[in-house]
């Protein structure tokens, strides 16, 4: 039995343990009350096998609002914290914030992460002087977040691929020989608006011809 294993009477939530085929809801001879979760020991939203839907590995909480600065999208594999705050934790020591009063971890200037980029926020606005400090920065809102939008993450995006460069030149063409066609169609260009278009057979002589229209409309106008 694993942890997929719903309840046999309902069938609506996951087995108490593996070892059962209930769950604490319909639990023979009147209903249970779950234990504490054996990971973080919340007495709210228990999954399966002794743990909460945010601790089990398969719960169906897959977000949340991260603890340190209250930033949304934090997940389980990083301990529900942003990437930005577990790099914070590394570095500094846990204490009482001089703000917000919170016990997190805090910098050489005892405040923690959260009122330490409002006040850099308020700074870049460049308000009048006297420069606000950290309390007055703090004082009647903060700016919340998405997790992970920043530039770290913005870092680890793959570059986009130059832009290919056009080889030789368009002294050959126009060719002297002439194609004649096969068929004639008459254009119905509708029919690129829903299909797109083609790639050029050949590439080289495409960018050629697109240098050449830039060139000639940067010297005509």
């Amino acid at each position: 039995m694993s942890w997929q294993s719903f309840c046999a009477t309902c069938g609506e939530w996951p087995v108490a343990f593996t070892t059962v085929k209930f769950c604490f809801g319909c639990w023979p001879g009147g209903s249970a009350v779950p234990p504490p979760c054996l990971e973080c020991g919340s007495t709210t939203d228990y999954f399966t096998n002794g743990l909460c839907g945010r601790c089990h590995r398969m719960g169906h909480v897959t977000i949340d609002t991260c603890p340190d600065c209250f930033a949304w999208g934090a997940s389980k594999h990083r301990a529900w914290r942003c990437t930005a705050c577990n790099g914070w934790r590394e570095k500094r020591k846990l204490g009482v914030c001089s703000c917000c009063s919170r016990e997190v971890p805090i910098n050489i200037y005892g405040a923690c992460r959260l009122c330490t980029k409002q006040r850099t926020r308020v700074l870049a606005t460049k308000p009048p002087l006297p420069l606000p400090d950290l309390i007055a920065a703090n004082r009647n809102r903060q700016q919340l977040w998405f997790a992970d939008m920043g530039k770290a993450a913005s870092a680890r995006r793959p570059k986009s691929p130059p832009p290919p460069v056009a080889v030789g030149t368009l002294a050959r063409f126009p060719v002297t020989h002439l194609q004649l066609p096969l068929f004639r169609f008459e254009r119905d260009l509708s029919v690129a608006r829903r299909v797109g278009h083609l790639d050029p057979r050949d590439a080289n002589l495409a960018l050629l011809l697109d240098q050449h229209v830039d060139e000639f409309g940067r010297a005509h106008g």
